[in-house]
């Protein structure tokens, strides 16, 4: 965004004329002679003006050669006032999952198939950038012995990652996580 630069511009903003009646952009018709709407300085002044405010505002100089000011100038206004106020910066919201936050918490969610009598690695599906707190499973399954005891997440195997899931049920059975961290 610029001010204009040309040869026939003037170097102070002259002083709008009196308001007139509110109108729109008419084509004109060539048949009738009727003139399409003739653009004025004070208009133009107007819109630039305005323009030129909203990228002030937002503490950024005006360059003849960048497009984007005016979009970069409603990006830096419209950022909440408050850094409490979290903002997702990454989303899957997909079967496996994930949400990151401004503040850097992550939560990871999935569904997998947990090894019977075995341990299963889970792979996140996005990696944690300092460390997961804590990776909950849930699953069950047909057997009702003693021996078949429903998955559970093996606390020392987690990682940014991974982590692991062990299962004493005897066959496969479908399962559910959800982990969180930063």
């Amino acid at each position: 965004m610029f001010r204009i630069d040309n040869a026939s511009a003037v170097s102070a903003l002259p002083a709008a004329l009196a308001a007139g009646t509110p109108g729109y952009f008419g084509r004109g018709d060539p048949s009738t002679g009727k003139i399409p709407t003739i653009l004025t300085a004070d208009w133009a002044n107007m819109v630039q003006e305005e323009l030129v405010a909203v990228i002030a505002a937002a503490g950024i100089a005006l360059d003849k050669t960048n497009r984007a000011q005016l979009l970069a100038a409603l990006g830096v206004l419209f950022q909440p006032a408050d850094s409490s106020i979290l903002k997702v910066t990454a989303a899957s919201l997909t079967q496996n999952g994930y949400l990151a936050f401004s503040n850097g918490f992550k939560a990871c969610w999935g569904r997998f198939s947990a090894l019977g009598n075995s341990n299963t690695t889970i792979t996140f599906p996005l990696a944690f950038s300092s460390a997961c707190f804590s990776a909950v499973v849930s699953g069950a399954g047909t057997g009702n012995d003693a021996q078949d005891n429903w998955p559970a997440t093996d606390t020392s195997s987690i990682t940014k990652t991974t982590f692991q899931v062990f299962s004493a049920a005897d066959d496969a059975l479908s399962t559910c996580f959800i982990a969180v961290g930063n």
